[in-house]
């Protein structure tokens, strides 16, 4: 056999070792294809991110944090992608590429002017909804930014494996992910408290809304939201978000 004809045989090996389904063993558990793993086989780990293995409550926390260990392990990109999810980074980008693309939107129809002529045309209280969702969108993406850390920084890797950022990932998450819970409870008091032209509460659940009360935070100013995290004001807030969460169930993000 030549040189060249060897050459070509081990790579065709490397290639089919490559394409190869693992089965093998982390701590004690064998790792089998993902498609081949069932949720509820806790004696198993599938050899790639599982959504279902990482987002339902029934889910062993022992075998979570195995689970996570060997995708750490293999450095899995599904993985490090959702571990940038709540990246301050990330959401900053993402809230911009929603503003410039509203900013886009009504460039093409007449730009600002059109805008206000939008405004006009609806009808109380819609206009001022509008016009309030639009405010809170540039302040959430301020929070990202400029509280959390964003600072105008962009990532076209969205894996923290591959951070550009080095070390710095550690304490992107956990800020981005402080501001997204802040502005999850901001979100909830919104919706509570300004109401939406769109719905109302039914009877068993108006006792935690509160229309026409004084504000307790003005959700269009990033200013103000800081402000409320230091005089107490927003502590408040998610008091009563969480005991709304504990008494009807509902998730965080559930608003």
């Amino acid at each position: 056999m030549s040189k060249q004809s060897l050459k070509k045989e081990i790579q065709k090996l490397q290639r089919t070792v490559e394409k190869a389904p693992r089965d093998w063993k982390f701590r004690r558990l064998r790792v089998i294809p993902a498609d081949d793993w069932k949720y509820g086989d806790w004696s198993k780990f599938p050899d790639r991110y599982h959504l279902l293995a990482v987002m339902c409550n029934g889910t062993p926390k022992d075998w979570l944090t195995d689970y996570f260990a060997l995708l750490e392990k293999i450095k899995d990109p599904e993985f490090g992608r959702h571990r940038c999810y709540r990246c301050a980074i990330n959401q900053a980008q993402e809230g911009k590429k929603e503003i410039d693309r509203r900013r886009t939107s009504w460039q093409e129809q007449g730009g600002e002017e059109a805008k206000q002529q939008f405004y006009e045309k609806c009808s109380e209280p819609l206009a001022s909804e509008f016009q309030r969702h639009d405010a809170m969108r540039d302040a959430e993406w301020r929070f990202f930014n400029e509280a959390a850390g964003a600072e105008n920084r962009t990532c076209d890797a969205v894996n923290y494996f591959k951070c550009p950022y080095g070390d710095e990932w550690r304490t992107l998450i956990k800020d981005g992910y402080t501001a997204h819970e802040v502005l999850e409870h901001i979100e909830w008091y919104d919706r509570h408290c300004n109401g939406s032209t769109s719905w109302s509460p039914t009877p068993s659940e108006r006792k935690w809304y509160h229309f026409g009360e004084p504000a307790i935070i003005d959700v269009q100013s990033l200013e103000d939201m800081l402000k409320a995290m230091e005089d107490g004001r927003l502590q408040k807030i998610i008091q009563e978000h969480e005991r709304y969460m504990k008494e009807t169930g509902a998730e965080i993000w559930n608003l």
